[in-house]
């Protein structure tokens, strides 16, 4: 992942035309190779000749991505594979901060005959200036598996029950409380289910841990090692992207025919139509008159426009998002199954004709990962579950939390359940405004946060949104 961010920041400095072109090209092809997986079984005529031409359009992008690999060094790479151990990390810690790394792992008992791994477990790595590496045990799997899933269950059920709360930070924070108690800041590096739990809600003493440090999360510990060097001089204004017209249709269109894309999108069960969500445009429109740049409102929150951004400084997106969990009849990439919905969504549900620039109004992690946000500061979806994708252990989650770090976006904040909308555009006013005052990113998102929690005490309210990413001044 560190190698395909890289090469894209180094291709906008590429002088040699054909690897401009090689790059284009492949934004085109993995574009269409998008449309044809979506393609529904019945609206195939030709299975072979289908078959076929997806095989070539994917063998002409892994040529295009060799041919653009050759002529972009890996110098970056090289200086990463130099570091020896953690103790180059342990020496860019910021003070008074932490990192917490969790691992689900299976361990295999060699002193009996069989070689059957023992029920997994999960363990955690904490690294801080001032101490050695430390290495905690934290018990089942399982067990924490289900206390999340019941966890997350309540809360966005409006019923979280104290002592269900309290079994889960007994199970995670009360074991390494005594190596993070304290600390202002904490690196967090989540894994499988771990991916799907705000650590912030946790509690520790009476108080959630949100209330007592800043909280970033991490890919992986080699994020603390870049630098602050990101282009800014390539940066555009910001864009904010709120309130789509979800029912726009193709005014000019008087053929009364279903749309020519109506079947290039498939799904493991129906989306229903999305219901307009009124406060977006008074959140878009604050968050404007916050931090300038450009408003995208209505029917000018197009698909296509999207596609064509240079990394602007801040990108907000205020919209629907969805997630669809893997299941037998859908069994595609995780990137295929989230996506935020923009102008013309509903119509194209429905078969309506829609205008060319809004193409269906659904863009997919997959199509996140070609927006050009090489040296883009921020990027928030304020949005339902855009946190979420496929977990897996050791690999982070695949999802929009990937596809937004394969743009070379340096931060992002985003949402792991469905929020209020009013309490939602509360936050997000109240986040610029720390932003504006000269906070950091963690502490802006902090503040926010417990701004809500004054107000809306549940954790459904506040507790949802996390960053991922590299904290800094922005505004």
């Amino acid at each position: 992942m560190d190698s395909y961010v890289y090469r894209r920041r180094m291709i906008s400095h590429e002088s040699d035309e054909r690897v401009k072109n090689d790059f284009s090209q492949l934004k085109s092809t993995k574009y269409e190779i998008a449309r044809m997986i979506n393609t529904r079984p019945q609206d195939i005529e030709n299975f072979k000749k289908f078959k076929n031409q997806l095989y070539q359009l994917e063998k002409e992008c892994k040529t295009l991505e060799r041919n653009i690999a050759y002529h972009i060094p890996d110098s970056y790479l090289e200086n990463i594979q130099n570091i020896e151990g953690h103790d180059e990390i342990q020496a860019r810690l910021p003070p008074n901060s932490a990192v917490i790394e969790f691992l689900k792992y299976s361990s295999i008992n060699l002193k009996k005959k069989t070689s059957h791994a023992l029920k997994p477990r999960y363990a955690v790595f904490i690294l801080r200036s001032d101490v050695d590496l430390k290495l905690v045990d934290l018990g089942s799997a399982s067990e924490i598996d289900d206390l999340i899933k019941k966890t997350i269950q309540e809360i966005e059920d409006g019923e979280l029950i104290p002592s269900t709360l309290e079994r889960l930070s007994d199970k995670i924070l009360t074991p390494i409380s005594s190596l993070i108690d304290k600390k202002q800041h904490l690196f967090v590096i989540p894994d499988a289910s771990l991916n799907i739990l705000p650590i912030g809600i946790l509690v520790s003493d009476g108080k959630y841990l949100i209330e007592k440090t800043r909280i970033t999360y991490l890919t992986s510990s080699r994020d603390l090692l870049k630098n602050n060097g990101y282009e800014t001089q390539n940066q555009t204004d910001p864009i904010i992207i709120a309130d789509p017209d979800y029912d726009l249709v193709d005014k000019n269109d008087h053929s009364n025919q279903i749309s020519t894309i109506n079947h290039q999108r498939v799904f493991s069960e129906p989306l229903d139509p999305f219901e307009r969500l009124e406060g977006t445009r008074v959140e878009g429109k604050k968050v404007h008159s916050i931090i300038g740049g450009e408003l995208w409102l209505g029917a000018n929150a197009l698909e296509s426009r999207l596609k064509n951004i240079h990394s602007p400084k801040i990108l907000h997106i205020a919209s629907h998002g969805y997630y669809l969990p893997e299941n037998q009849t859908n069994n595609s990439h995780s990137l295929f199954r989230c996506g935020f919905v923009l102008a013309g969504v509903n119509s194209f549900l429905r078969g309506l004709p829609l205008p060319t620039e809004a193409e269906d109004g659904i863009v997919t992690a997959y199509e996140v990962t070609e927006l050009d946000l090489k040296s883009t500061d921020l990027v928030v979806l304020s949005a339902c579950e855009t946190g979420l994708g496929d977990n897996i252990a050791g690999e982070g989650v695949f999802g929009f939390r990937r596809s937004f770090v394969l743009t070379g976006a340096k931060t992002l904040v985003m949402s792991l359940w469905s929020i209020p909308d009013e309490e939602t555009k509360e936050l997000m006013v109240s986040f610029y405004s720390n932003l504006k005052s000269g906070m950091e990113i963690a502490e802006a998102l902090q503040k926010a946060q417990l701004s809500i929690k004054n107000k809306h005490p549940h954790p459904c309210s506040w507790g949802a949104f996390i960053l991922q990413g590299i904290s800094s001044k922005v505004i």
